[in-house]
């Protein structure tokens, strides 16, 4: 229905049915065509969205980013030991700036991508009800990257400092040397040896990922506060 306000005419709508969506995809779009709404003058109230959907949409925002991020951040110690030149890359173990710029944006391009389509969908917002939607969504997905940063942090951790220390990795060897020569061993020993602090930088450098991911995110939405407040600035000075 359409309502006088101050000379014009503000429409009010109401929400959809309560309706679970299936991917973040699906909450984007949903974003979006509200967030259009609200543009266009629709009046949504903040009560619309309701407690169920203020839970479905953290869930969504956390289960989306959750299990694909600790994969990605699980597969750093492999980027790290290529630019420390003990893991090859196409076929070499002395890589250079193009190999290892290639291994970081293999490793960072998921993050990176997601952080601005996360990003993108925290700007949709203009009333209440985007608003709710937003933090809810945004919300999910910052708990679960963080989340994922200190499991990663505390198991690389726990790698470099209980199972990949000197005495367990020359206890191993000698266990293998009962059925191999101990003389093949020598290189892979070493090997394992040198690794190790390959674990550590990771543990960090996905802590400096995470920051960056939620930066991004973050930037995006204040972005959107500014935005906001001047279209509102503007609307009362016509």
């Amino acid at each position: 229905m359409s309502n006088s306000a101050k000379g014009g005419d503000v429409t009010t709508i109401q929400a959809s049915p309560e309706e679970k969506p299936k991917g973040i995809l699906d909450a984007l779009s949903e974003l979006e065509y509200y967030y259009t709404q609200e543009l266009k003058g629709a009046v949504l109230d903040g009560g619309f969205f309701t407690t169920k959907q203020r839970f479905s949409f953290l869930e969504l925002g956390f289960r989306s980013t959750f299990v694909s991020s600790l994969i990605t951040a699980l597969m750093t110690p492999v980027a790290i030991g290529v630019v420390e030149k003990m893991v090859p890359v196409f076929g070499s173990t002395e890589p250079n700036l193009f190999d290892t710029v290639f291994v970081f944006m293999l490793t960072l391009s998921y993050l990176i991508g997601y952080a601005f389509l996360i990003g993108r969908g925290s700007m949709c917002f203009f009333g209440e009800y985007t608003h709710q939607m937003v933090k809810n969504l945004v919300g999910g997905v910052i708990a679960a990257a963080v989340l994922k940063m200190g499991i990663i942090f505390i198991l690389f951790h726990f790698i470099y400092l209980k199972i990949f220390t000197p005495e367990k990795i020359t206890s191993f060897m000698l266990m293998l040397g009962k059925n191999i020569d101990i003389a093949r061993l020598e290189a892979p020993y070493k090997w394992l040896l040198e690794f190790r602090p390959v674990f550590l930088t990771s543990a960090y450098f996905v802590v400096l990922s995470t920051i960056l991911f939620v930066a991004i995110i973050s930037g995006c939405y204040f972005k959107a506060l500014v935005r906001n407040k001047k279209i509102k600035e503007a609307t009362l000075l016509i």
